[in-house]
C-alpha cells in the first residue's frame, strides 16, 4: 500500500512544525511581527525560494530526500547572501536575532513512495532543520512520476539587508568557499561529493558582512553564486 500524504506529515514533517504552525494541522500558519536583535534592533523578514529537480540539480535517481535537503540548503544559501540569520547561524552577539529560519516546503514525491524513501527523507530534513534551526510552517506534498522535486521557502530575520546591486567599477571580486568543489563532487570524486549534494551555506562571511553593514560600511554587493560564479557574476555587474 502506498504511503499517503496525511502519513507523511504525520510522521516526518509534524515533529519539525513551529509552534505557530498548529501541528500543521490547519490551512496556514501565523508568524509574529520580526522580532529583535540582541541590541534592540527591529528586524526584517527576508523570504527566499529555492528548487532542486531530478536530473537537473541532482542526477537522475537522486532521492526525494537527497533533493528536499538541496533544496533547503539552496534556500538557506540565499538567506546567507542577504544576511538573514537564526539564533544558532548568527557569529556576530550583537547580530543574534531570537528567532528560528520559518520553512514552507512543496515535494513532489514518487508514485509510490517507499517506506525506506520515508525514513530517509524524514532523516535528510530533520538534519538539515536542527543543523540550522529551522521550524516547519507548512507546504504540500504531491505524488508524481518523474522527475521528482521539491521546493523550499525560507523566513528569515535581518538586521541589516545585504543586496547584489551597487557594485562599481574598479571593486575587487572576494569569493568565500572554495571554487570548483561542487564541480568535482557533480564529476564523481567522493571527498567532493558534499559539497555538490550538501552544499554549506555561507554564514561566516554572511555575518562579517552585516557587521560591516552595521558600521555603515557597506560599499559591496553581495550574492549567493549557487548557479555558478561566471553566470553569477554577470548578475552583479549588470
Amino acid at each position: 500500500m502506498s504511503i499517503t500524504e496525511t502519513e507523511i506529515i504525520a510522521r516526518c514533517f509534524a515533529p519539525l512544525a513551529a509552534r505557530r504552525a498548529h501541528s500543521l494541522w490547519d490551512d496556514a500558519a501565523t508568524l509574529p511581527l520580526p522580532p529583535l536583535a540582541a541590541d534592540g534592533a527591529r528586524c526584517l523578514w527576508t523570504v527566499s525560494t529555492d528548487s532542486a529537480v531530478e536530473g537537473m540539480h541532482l542526477p537522475h535517481g537522486a532521492t526525494i530526500a537527497e533533493l528536499t535537503e538541496k533544496a533547503i540548503r539552496r534556500s538557506l544559501s540565499d538567506m546567507a547572501a542577504s544576511g538573514a540569520s537564526s539564533r544558532t547561524t548568527a557569529r556576530n552577539t550583537d547580530e543574534k536575532i531570537d528567532a528560528p529560519f520559518y520553512l514552507v516546503l512543496n515535494t513532489a514525491a514518487p508514485l509510490s513512495l517507499t517506506e525506506e524513501a520515508l525514513l530517509s527523507l524524514s532523516a535528510h530534513t530533520t538534519r538539515c532543520c536542527r543543523q540550522f534551526d529551522i521550524e516547519l510552517l507548512g507546504g504540500d506534498t504531491i505524488f508524481a512520476g518523474s522527475p521528482t522535486w521539491s521546493t523550499a521557502t525560507l523566513i528569515g530575520a535581518t538586521r541589516h539587508a545585504l543586496h547584489r546591486r551597487g557594485a562599481r567599477i574598479g571593486w575587487q571580486l572576494w569569493v568565500s568557499g572554495a571554487l570548483g568543489e561542487a564541480w568535482l563532487g557533480w564529476q564523481g570524486h567522493d571527498e567532493f561529493r558534499s559539497s555538490y549534494w550538501r552544499p554549506e551555506p555561507q554564514f561566516e562571511a554572511s555575518s562579517l558582512l552585516t557587521q560591516l553593514a552595521a558600521e555603515n560600511k557597506d560599499d559591496f554587493a553581495v550574492i549567493d553564486i549557487s548557479d555558478g560564479l561566471v553566470a553569477d557574476l554577470k548578475k552583479i555587474l549588470r
